[in-house]
């Protein structure tokens, strides 16, 4: 309930009282104080179960302002982050969350111990009840999941919803309508004449900002890339197919959509005749992003480029090891890898890292990019074209924020963009003194939209999908466009651009003008929110492990446009489940075959990934 508070929710107070949220915190209270009933007489048991779950509200509370989602136990990975989990831990509002939601617990306790505890039977029918009045109560998906359920009770029904069955009917209807999602599309007229063939294999520089939105491209929070974007190719609409930074690194690096279900489960191998099912018992099996660093391999832009005679190098503002981020690239094709440590003690810069909010979680753009373009001055030497992304972290909450900008929004988000915009403005200046962009395709983007959304309102939610995308080519074209493109369809757009199209597996061009609808489908796994667009004006929205689905139509446009909900159609709604699990495997064209690179070797952050021989096969993730 203290969540509601914190996040200015009064105006829904009322509200709240007759809602299914109010019924779960209750559910979960009587719990904790039945816990506390049972251990009144052990002190220490009572202290560690009081700053577990003080703990674990006050990340929630955190968690809440910054991504509108409870925590899930699959958040633990977080934890092993030591810079991240000191940082937040730092944090004001967690610091002042904790004391207070602690001088709570310990009220409860001391009302258990005066009122339970000569009756404790008595008490306990309250916990009994409760938790099973919740279960009968149904979910909406016109309200996010956090304001209908508590934190705990939604952690404990997914403990018992990852051994049910996922399947996909492999019905010529459900593949016709996948290949509508997935086709590739090369045969519309070109935006900028002669782009196929123009350049003998250009460099390529993608620089990947966290975060990124187009919304904080229009609404000031940064200036420099605004007036950038105007004066190269800007597209406007640009979709994000799911949160959280691999599953974005996954789309733009092999041109695939990411794992669309949000916990993803080890799926059986018929792939020919019976529907996949998951393998029951079986939990946290991979997603695609996992599946690539556990060896099974998928066809991704940085082994194409290689062939090609390419240098291939990924650069990282933080460590490499969060998520596995060395693994999966080197497997991927990434020739060199380099994170924040080896760049700064390769390269000294005389910032003063001071002038910035403290920061644990990777290095502020702005001492990281000067690091990088005296990286990438020596790369530019060798004899050959090099490809190269950048993915940054000053955005990533807890945030970077120069000192001097901080109150300018009255909103961190913001702060850290326009800190970030300064940064980057300063890297594209040193990019075209040292005379790179003149052959160099310079593709800006991001990995997950933190784009600012009203957290009550599901047309609102299609904003954590808005992605960004302005590119320069050598010959700075300029060009804008509000069609609809997404993150897989770069892998392709490069290759086209290059001159080597053939290479292409599924998706359109951006340097393509399209006049006919594409259907795109996108998530958040952060909000367990799944979403068809399947028609011009026709969408489906599904939460809750696709448990609570609806069908909506489209007002206006996808991320400036409003929701209705219709009439349900289950059919339909079931035929574009069925697509999104089959989105949820990768495909190739081969015997499947496992690679024996998936484990890290040494500690070294720094290395040239051994050459590795390509599959493009058909398989399922295992």
């Amino acid at each position: 309930m203290l969540a509601y508070y914190h996040l200015e929710l009064l105006s829904s107070f009322p509200a709240y009282f007759i809602s299914r949220g109010l019924i779960s915190d209750l559910a979960v209270s009587a719990v904790l104080a039945a816990i506390f009933t049972i251990s009144i007489r052990h002190k220490i048991i009572t202290f560690i179960i009081a700053t577990f779950f003080t703990l674990a509200y006050a990340g929630n509370i955190a968690n809440l302002g910054v991504n509108f989602a409870n925590l899930h136990i699959s958040d633990n990975r977080f934890i092993a982050e030591e810079g991240f989990l000191a940082k937040s831990l730092a944090s004001p509002l967690i610091i002042k969350s904790f004391f207070i939601l602690l001088f709570v617990f310990y009220c409860v306790s001391f009302f258990a111990k005066r009122c339970f505890l000569n009756s404790r039977a008595k008490w306990l029918i309250l916990p009994t009840i409760t938790p099973v009045l919740v279960m009968l109560l149904s979910l909406s998906t016109s309200k996010p999941f956090w304001q209908q359920y508590n934190m705990f009770e939604e952690n404990f029904a997914a403990l018992f919803k990852v051994t049910e069955d996922h399947t996909y009917s492999n019905s010529a209807e459900t593949n016709r309508e996948y290949e509508n999602f997935v086709k590739l599309d090369l045969n519309s007229e070109e935006i900028i004449s002669g782009i196929v063939g123009k350049y003998n294999k250009p460099n390529i520089l993608i620089v990947t900002i966290e975060g990124l939105s187009d919304q904080y491209i229009r609404n000031g929070s940064m200036p420099f890339l605004s007036e950038f974007a105007s004066n190269n190719i800007h597209y406007r609409n640009f979709v994000y197919h799911q949160r959280f930074t691999e599953n974005g690194l996954y789309g733009i690096t092999c041109g695939d959509m990411p794992t669309m279900y949000r916990r993803l489960k080890i799926l059986a191998t018929d792939t020919k005749s019976k529907p996949l099912r998951v393998q029951k018992g079986k939990r946290n099996s991979p997603n695609k992003w996992n599946s690539i660093i556990n060896g099974y391999r998928n066809l991704c832009l940085p082994t194409i480029l290689n062939s090609l005679g390419y240098n291939t190098a990924f650069f990282q503002g933080s460590s490499l090891r969060f998520t596995n981020k060395d693994i999966f690239m080197r497997n991927a094709g990434m020739r060199y890898l380099y994170s924040d440590k080896e760049l700064k003690n390769k390269y000294s810069i005389n910032e003063d890292a001071d002038n910035y909010t403290k920061m644990k979680f990777g290095t502020p753009d702005a001492l990281l990019y000067p690091r990088i373009l005296e990286e990438l001055k020596e790369i530019n030497l060798a004899n050959k074209p090099w490809f190269a992304n950048i993915m940054t972290t000053s955005t990533h909450f807890p945030h970077v924020v120069k000192k001097e900008y901080e109150g300018k929004f009255g909103n961190v988000n913001q702060e850290a963009f326009y800190t970030a915009d300064k940064a980057l403005e300063s890297f594209i200046k040193g990019l075209e003194l040292a005379g790179i962009l003149n052959d160099t395709l310079l593709i800006i983007t991001g990995d997950e939209s933190a784009a600012m959304i009203d957290k009550s309102n599901i047309s609102s939610m299609l904003n954590a999908n808005w992605g960004a995308l302005v590119i320069k080519t050598p010959n700075n074209d300029k060009y804008a466009t509000d069609d609809f493109f997404a993150q897989f369809d770069l892998m392709t757009s490069i290759l086209d651009y290059i001159g080597h199209p053939e290479k292409a597996i599924r998706g359109r061009s951006v340097f393509r003008k399209y006049e006919d609808f594409r259907p795109l489908m996108f998530a958040n796994i952060r909000t367990d929110y799944w979403f068809s667009w399947y028609e011009q004006n026709k969408l489906i929205a599904c939460a809750n492990y696709f448990k609570i689905c609806n069908n909506y139509t489209l007002n206006g446009t996808l991320f400036n446009g409003s929701l209705k909900e219709e009439t349900k159609n289950k059919d339909l709604i079931d035929l574009y489940i069925s697509v999104a699990r089959k989105s949820d495997y990768l495909y190739t064209t081969k015997n499947i075959k496992k690679s024996g690179a998936s484990k890290r070797k040494g500690k070294k952050r720094f290395r040239k990934a051994s050459p590795r021989n390509t599959y493009n096969f058909l398989a399922p993730i295992i």
